[in-house]
């Protein structure tokens, strides 16, 4: 997908709740960026710190479809990632309901009226 005028290639997590972009992928002083920044924690317990949010419109070639998703910029040189909500957004990925059985909620036990519950792969 084309940012700043590059040719960036993402990964699409389905498991991820935010994008990241590597400060080495965007000239940092042409975006605004949101100071507050974020601990990403990843599934293997590594944790990154961003240097803050920015708004990047991305662009999907194939659809022609373009969005505006917030991207947290990280300073180590990781691979970009576009997370499960804009990936769905940009029609990238489909997330299919049929494939989900409900559970309990995190910290709770079964409930008795199944309508408390959460979906979950």
């Amino acid at each position: 997908m084309p940012i700043q005028g590059k040719e960036i290639k993402f990964l699409l997590d389905s498991s991820a709740s935010v994008s990241w972009l590597s400060m080495h992928h965007v000239d940092v002083s042409k975006v605004n960026l949101a100071k507050e920044k974020t601990t990403l924690h990843m599934w293997n317990g590594y944790t990154e710190t961003s240097l803050g949010t920015t708004c990047m419109k991305v662009f999907n070639p194939k659809t022609g479809q373009s969005l505006a998703v917030y991207v947290e910029i990280v300073p180590q040189k990781l691979k970009p990632v576009l997370g499960c909500t804009a990936a769905q957004q940009l029609i990238v990925i489909t997330m299919e309901t049929g494939n989900y059985e409900r559970i309990a909620k995190i910290g709770q036990g079964v409930p008795e009226d199944k309508s408390e519950a959460s979906w979950t792969i």
